[in-house]
């Protein structure tokens, strides 16, 4: 590269920088007055807000970016939506769907829990190539069983999110619905899971004075929202299960077996490895000692009983029937 060549792209490289900060100072002039409660912004929280959009090319005045009082620019929802289709490109799609899994979470968790919901996501793309591999590994081996064993199952992303009793607030319930702040929770970190984001995300709970996250309204609409803490259950293996009210007195409660888990896994394909340990985190006569066989009978009578008892119930019935 001759001298040139350098002066050229300095120079492009100045022109991004002055049109970035263009972008910036335009959106800096705007902000206070064009966002919910924008006047309550400082300069620099103006700046900074400004400076985040427009690196992450994000639209705050779409509530895509807010910024939060003592945490700084949060990324919200719509943003986080955002990302996941540009990581993706312009020839894939996802997809969230939402399971109401408040019972299974209610009475296993050291605080009340109101609702909870798991946030299962799908894309095209890894689909697509899942079903590549699969299809090559056909050609090879003659059972399903086989085939899974070399490429796995078909890739999902799951993640829970709750609403405890103590987040209820009178005033932010008027603007957001308690079941949707769950379910946005949930999807924020599903995707933040999915594409391996780490923005740090809005949520109004963290407003210590009670004030709406400023550039977040209410929208009874779409719900646009995210709220409250965030309860992870991981893709691929069981995760850290809430405790029951006896492994509140014990402290720790019995570790589960690979042997058990992969059994459970393959008899029920369709229910989260992290579900099936909370479930059987409920019983008090389960063990890693249990052998698999009693393992899958204490299931079968729990699954049965689920259809008319609430999960601790159903867990003291298997309990019973299988153990006497």
């Amino acid at each position: 590269m001759n001298g040139n060549d350098v002066a050229i792209s300095n120079e492009l490289v100045k022109t991004e920088e002055t049109k970035a900060l263009s972008r910036e100072g335009d959106m800096y002039s705007r902000l206070k007055y064009m966002v919910t409660n924008g006047k309550k912004l400082s300069n620099d929280e103006c700046a900074a807000l400004a400076q985040f959009a427009v690196v992450e090319g994000l639209n705050p005045f779409a509530q895509e970016c807010w910024y939060i009082p003592g945490v700084g620019p949060s990324i919200g929802i719509a943003g986080l939506r955002k990302k996941a289709t540009q990581a993706l490109g312009p020839d894939y799609t996802w997809n969230v769907q939402f399971k109401d899994v408040t019972d299974d979470y209610r009475n296993i968790e050291d605080r009340v829990i109101k609702y909870a919901f798991e946030a299962t996501l799908r894309d095209t793309k890894s689909m697509g190539h899942y079903m590549a591999a699969y299809k090559e590994a056909k050609e090879i081996f003659a059972t399903a069983e086989e085939i899974i064993n070399v490429v796995g199952r078909p890739p999902i992303w799951q993640a829970v999110g709750t609403f405890l009793e103590d987040q209820a607030d009178k005033y932010k319930d008027k603007f957001f619905i308690q079941k949707e702040r769950a379910k946005k929770r949930a999807e924020a970190l599903v995707i933040k899971k999915r594409f391996s984001l780490s923005y740090e995300y809005g949520d109004a709970d963290y407003d210590q004075d009670d004030a709406i996250t400023i550039g977040f309204e209410k929208e009874p609409n779409n719900n646009e929202t995210i709220e409250g803490e965030i309860v992870e259950s991981e893709p691929t293996k069981a995760s850290k299960t809430p405790q029951n009210e006896d492994s509140k007195q014990e402290k720790l409660k019995p570790g589960w077996t690979s042997e058990q888990i992969a059994m459970l896994v393959e008899i029920y394909p369709d229910v989260h490895p992290t579900e099936l340990v909370n479930r059987m985190n409920l019983s008090k006569k389960l063990t890693k000692e249990t052998s698999q066989k009693d393992l899958q009978k204490w299931f079968e009578v729990y699954v049965i009983e689920r259809k008319t008892n609430e999960p601790l119930t159903s867990a003291l019935i298997a309990d019973g029937k299988v153990f006497g």
